[in-house]
């Protein structure tokens, strides 16, 4: 997956960061950075009311655009329509007593990032990384009930697939549409010493303001 920061933000991520005032008249357009140890975040609240944002985050990357506005000590962030990657299910021939699961991806995407949650019929789970070959599971006495496909690197988590307890031959294809557009509708970033906080994939990114070099 391509790398969404450009060089030129990257200059601008070391340079000082003043605190924002409490009261209405601080101007909170402007370019915040919210990067930290091996994350590199950005963020554009626009004088015309739009947003552009970004983030790098190990083999994440992540954008995102729409309209801002600042409510009390609050920025509040709504992305403009975007279209949500699917995973799509197709079943071939029946097995008997096998479960087989292949994922139908996009040339150029490795089945390996993705992952599917079995859940079997005395209620328990696992999470099974996929492989390039696909995965064969035996039934058994306690046969898979429904499969779950996962892309963690995003957080992404696909519908529930019930699944046939004699067995069956399942193909998952997986369309990524607007994959890495990060939608926000209503997304509240709370103003926190001097940084506007945005929690998500596990960290909490606080974007601080940073003055533009003249």
């Amino acid at each position: 997956m391509a790398r969404l920061l450009s060089a030129a933000f990257a200059a601008l991520v070391g340079l000082g960061s003043p605190a924002l005032a409490q009261d209405d008249s601080v101007v909170v357009a402007g370019l915040y950075s919210g990067s930290q140890a091996e994350v590199a975040a950005m963020l554009e609240l626009g004088e015309d009311g739009r947003y552009r944002y970004q983030l790098s985050y190990g083999a994440l990357d992540e954008w995102s655009a729409g309209t801002w506005k600042k409510q009390d000590q609050m920025v509040v962030l709504q992305s403009d329509p975007f279209v949500a990657p699917a995973f799509e299910l197709s079943e071939g021939s029946t097995r008997t007593g096998e479960l087989s699961v292949k994922m139908v991806l996009p040339d150029g995407m490795d089945p390996q990032y993705f992952a599917v949650t079995l859940h079997r019929k005395d209620g328990s789970a696992s999470f099974e990384s996929m492989r390039a070959e696909g995965l064969e599971v035996p039934m058994g006495e306690n046969p898979v009930v429904s499969v779950r496909p996962v892309l963690p690197v995003m957080d992404l988590l696909g519908p529930t697939f019930p699944v046939r307890e004699s067995g069956a031959d399942l193909k998952i294809t997986f369309k990524p549409n607007d994959l890495g557009f990060a939608g926000f509708s209503g997304e509240v970033m709370q103003a926190s010493e001097g940084a506007f906080e945005l929690a998500g994939h596990g960290i909490t990114l606080r974007f601080r303001k940073v003055e533009r070099e003249r």
